[in-house]
């Protein structure tokens, strides 16, 4: 019990203070329903998108369902476009399998939005964290650009392995969606 206490006391530690992996996993609840658009500012709730690369390219509001959660039971690195609520429902089971009391599903509306989730290989403690880079939809085609985020060299974090993590909601497209890690 003791170890268990100690435990959370050193997570919530992580979650307050600043420069834990720059995530803001502690600020977006699971169930969010706010609609976040493309930002490489991981620390603001929500950005505006600039797409400075190439002006025809259109970047995409996406809306975070879960972010880099303690609670992440997939632990197999992949990649998944998902178009129904059958096997949306699956995922968010398997992800949410940890818990005691599984949280309710998010709902996503399957006739105008799909879900992209990104499952990392571990970390060494919960500052580390999925970022999104961009997102990004041409003709029937997303393209989802992300990089793991390390914690800054003076953060305290405790030693807890965990698979950083990202599930969005994104408007639904026909074609592939392509995972593109950067460094």
């Amino acid at each position: 019990m003791i170890a268990h206490g100690s435990f959370l006391i050193a997570i919530l530690l992580c979650a307050i203070m600043s420069g834990c992996g720059g995530s803001n996993s502690a600020i977006v609840s699971q169930n969010s329903s706010a609609p976040y658009n493309l930002s490489k500012d991981s620390n603001s709730a929500v950005s505006s998108a600039t797409s400075s690369s190439n002006s025809s390219i259109a970047s995409e509001t996406y809306r975070v369902i879960s972010q880099n959660s303690l609670t992440n039971s997939i632990t197999d690195v992949k990649n998944l476009t998902i178009r129904d609520q059958e096997t949306w429902g699956q995922l968010w089971n398997q992800f949410n399998a940890n818990t005691s009391r599984v949280p309710a599903i998010p709902a996503v509306d399957f006739q105008t939005e799909m879900i992209l989730a990104i499952f990392s290989s571990a970390a060494p403690n919960p500052c580390y964290s999925l970022i999104i880079d961009s997102v990004q939809q041409i003709a029937d085609q997303t393209k989802i650009t992300y990089h793991i985020s390390a914690p800054n060299s003076d953060v305290v974090c405790s030693q807890v392995v965990v698979y950083p993590s990202m599930i969005i909601a994104v408007p639904k497209t026909s074609g592939d969606a392509s995972f593109i890690k950067s460094m």
